[in-house]
């Protein structure tokens, strides 16, 4: 298994163009999974579905940090690029989502610099692989945000 992290801005880029969808927020929540797919950035190859585990990381304005797990359920391919410039290709990979959270439940980008070190935590693009121990460590520190997180709404 290996461990991803992508990236979303959505001072630039609404989740589905609509912004992050309440329905995953609310479906993950509810233990159900949420499929859609990402970005991988440069990353042409290297995910195996089913797999290979993928964090999705939100930069830009605050709250940034980890919002959301999940599962690649499909190789990388190529498609119209997200921005729709037209003519332009982007590199995606299809992702069961487990965890979706709203802003308030974002694990925050202070506390994965202060407890994982080695990973440059703020990247220009996503697709990026977490080596051992970082991806074992980020593992660990999701399971801990979510059973803190357990007892409150992901709404």
């Amino acid at each position: 298994m290996s461990t991803f992290l992508v990236t979303w801005n959505p001072d630039k880029y609404p989740w589905d163009f609509q912004g992050r969808p309440p329905a995953a927020i609310r479906q993950t929540a509810a233990g159900r999974r949420y499929k859609g797919g990402w970005s991988t950035g440069g990353r042409k190859s290297g995910i195996t579905p089913g797999q290979d585990r993928v964090f999705m990381l939100r930069q830009g304005s605050e709250p940034r940090g980890i919002v959301a797990s999940g599962w690649f359920t499909s190789p990388v391919c190529q498609g119209p690029h997200w921005d729709r410039t037209p003519g332009k290709l982007a590199n995606y990979a299809d992702v069961s989502w487990d965890v979706v959270l709203g802003d308030h439940d974002v694990m925050p980008l202070a506390l994965l610099k202060l407890k994982i070190a080695g990973v440059h935590w703020e990247p220009k693009s996503g697709g990026v692989l977490l080596a051992s121990p970082a991806d074992n460590d980020l593992e660990r520190l999701w399971a801990v945000h979510m059973a803190e997180d357990s007892a409150s709404p992901h709404i």
